[in-house]
């Protein structure tokens, strides 16, 4: 039997995370942006985040929504994530197109960390720009991210 190719693995597990998540239901949490950087004319707004435990704890399942624009690159991989030392079983992903774009994503913290949005090449998988986040100490690490690194390449 032929195992299925990771993208599919991937779009099936962000298919059962969404609809895990769609059912989140504790609220909306007020996050504040960490550190970000990105090529000319893009850009990546988060407009609401909301967390099954009311904060970005451990477990929590969150859903990010806001817009993007794109202006750098013809198409691009939007990731929601989180920068920890533990892996994440499941996190969101969706391939945006040129111009602004709203968007959705859910993603399950693996650990206290940085959750972060970023843009990917869809060719090379290099990123090419994010905007971390977070509250109280997770606000933290999302300050101490050099975005600016990540899109110089460093």
């Amino acid at each position: 039997m032929q195992r299925p190719s990771l993208p599919l693995l991937t779009s099936l597990a962000s298919l059962l995370l969404a609809s895990a998540c769609a059912s989140v239901t504790e609220g909306p949490v007020p996050v504040e942006l960490g550190s970000q950087g990105f090529l000319p004319g893009d850009a990546i707004v988060i407009e609401e985040v909301w967390s099954t435990t009311g904060d970005l704890r451990e477990g929590a399942e969150v859903v990010v929504s806001g817009r993007v624009s794109l202006a750098s690159h013809e198409r691009a991989q939007l990731y929601l994530g989180t920068t920890s030392v533990e892996p994440a079983l499941y996190f969101g992903q969706v391939i945006v197109e040129a111009g602004t774009t709203p968007f959705e994503l859910a993603h399950v913290l693996p650990a206290s960390g940085r959750p972060h949005l970023s843009f990917y090449d869809i060719h090379t998988g290099a990123p090419f720009g994010g905007v971390s986040f977070g509250t109280g100490v997770y606000l933290q690490a999302a300050k101490a991210w050099d975005a600016e690194a990540v899109i110089s390449g460093e």
